[in-house]
């Protein structure tokens, strides 16, 4: 299963994306299949920082800031991963 470029916080969870600096011993890089349930276990889009969306769609040659409907952006997402097993 492909790994994204997305992290997720050994202490509190939380997921996000590297940074300059930032201490990888800390965090687990998510795969695909993590980061959905991730996402689908959110109760509103707004509970991921954008820069997660972003970082997620790249790896699939998306382009985030193109989404004006998350469910469609999402949907997006899905059939490139899965296209991608």
């Amino acid at each position: 299963m492909k790994q994204l470029e997305v992290l997720r916080n050994k202490e509190d969870n939380q997921i996000a994306v590297a940074y300059n600096g930032i201490n990888l011993d800390n965090y687990d890089y998510l795969t695909v299949d993590e980061f959905v349930k991730e996402v689908e276990s959110v109760d509103m889009w707004s509970d991921i920082d954008d820069e997660v969306y972003a970082k997620a769609l790249e790896e699939y040659d998306l382009d985030y800031s193109s989404y004006d409907d998350p469910d469609t952006m999402w949907s997006d997402f899905l059939k490139a991963a899965e296209n991608d097993r």
